[in-house]
């Protein structure tokens, strides 16, 4: 038989799961294009860096600056939606 208490906290972490994926949805939205793309070959397509840069016609470098500025927005996007 399950755990009442196991049961709460796994329906509260299902919860917190599709309220945090919303949120992303919608921040992942606001974008802009280049940024946004750039989220998905990663995350979406799993390119790599060198994949990424070829399709972008931007330098390795340049990739790795665009990704990290975008996850900094999603994240501080993200972190305003679900507070």
């Amino acid at each position: 038989k399950a755990d009442p208490a196991a049961e709460a906290v796994w329906s509260r972490v299902g919860d917190i799961w599709e309220e945090y994926r919303e949120a992303l949805r919608e921040c992942l939205e606001g974008l802009d294009a280049r940024s946004r793309e750039v989220v998905v070959l990663r995350f979406g397509d799993a390119a790599s860096r060198a994949g990424m840069a070829r399709k972008l016609g931007l330098a390795e470098e340049g990739v790795k600056t665009l990704l990290r500025r975008a996850k900094e927005q999603l994240k501080t996007c993200v972190e305003g939606k679900i507070q």
